[in-house]
């Protein structure tokens, strides 16, 4: 496009530009409108002569409210469609009619703040989806309500299949079980688990979260005791935490005794010691 005329009118604040292609293309039959303003900090408005057609405008500010200057790209007729904004100390991008939908992105008001990315909506049902692409739109979800979600997420892609102890379910008194460790590091829940209606095993059913970071378990144990003749527990190996152990001191077999480990997070976990 090339300017083709400018005219000003008798008003010195309104500019009035017509385009037309170099081509000799279609004349605009609907010219947009220049404004300025009379004050100092004033916003340059551009407008469209017909309301419903799209527009871009900012409101006026004076000197003392130069730092909240607001930029909105909507239709004249509709909500703001996309403002752009630094009040209140903030640098603010919101896409979407306010109530309908949309996102806010918004700075923190001092260094080392928090930056939101919100819904903007007073509904509350909707979700907001990123992804690399159009084919995977949901590799992280959020929504709705406080719903958040993974593609692959062990809750929904992952089987857990028990460990049987020993390959029988029986541990004797005084002894352990080694339990396998999983495929990729993450955060587990161990935990173990009886079939049957033993009164010992059953009371033998613990658990503990542990943090495997792909060659040693990075947490503690947790011992208990679920008899007054001596206790179970789970613990890393000792001196190398190469592997999580069971150790069974009840006094007594354990029998049709199985162990899980449910990923509660896949990968390695920052600041992990």
């Amino acid at each position: 496009m090339s300017l083709l005329a400018a005219v000003v009118e008798s008003s010195p604040s309104e500019y009035y530009f017509q385009l037309s292609s170099s081509g000799g293309g279609d004349v605009s039959t609907s010219p947009a409108k220049v404004v300025s303003t009379p004050l100092a900090q004033g916003a340059l408005v551009l407008e469209a002569a017909d309301s419903q057609t799209c527009a871009i405008y900012g409101s006026a500010q004076g000197v003392a409210a130069a730092a909240n200057a607001v930029l909105t790209l909507g239709c004249a007729s509709s909500q703001a469609s996309v403002t752009i904004s630094n009040a209140a100390s903030k640098d603010t991008l919101s896409v979407g009619r306010t109530g309908i939908s949309g996102i806010n992105i918004t700075s923190a008001s001092t260094s080392g703040g928090v930056m939101q990315i919100n819904g903007d909506s007073a509904v509350g049902t909707e979700t907001i989806q990123f992804g690399p692409n159009t084919n995977a739109l949901n590799a992280l979800q959020v929504g709705p309500a406080l719903a958040v979600s993974l593609a692959n997420s062990p809750y929904t892609s992952q089987v857990v299949v028990p460990q049987l102890a020993n390959g029988t379910g029986t541990i004797p008194g005084a002894s352990g079980v080694v339990l396998s460790n999983p495929a990729t590091a993450g955060l587990y829940l161990i935990s173990a688990s009886c079939s049957s209606l033993d009164g010992p095993s059953v009371a033998s059913q613990i658990s503990t979260i542990a943090m495997w970071n792909g060659a040693t378990w990075k947490t503690g144990g947790v011992i208990e005791v679920p008899n007054a003749a001596g206790t179970v527990s789970f613990s890393p190996a000792p001196g190398t935490a190469a592997t999580i152990n069971f150790f069974n001191a009840s006094g007594g077999n354990l029998v049709n005794m199985s162990f899980i480990k449910f990923p509660l997070f896949n990968g390695l976990i920052s600041g992990m010691p």
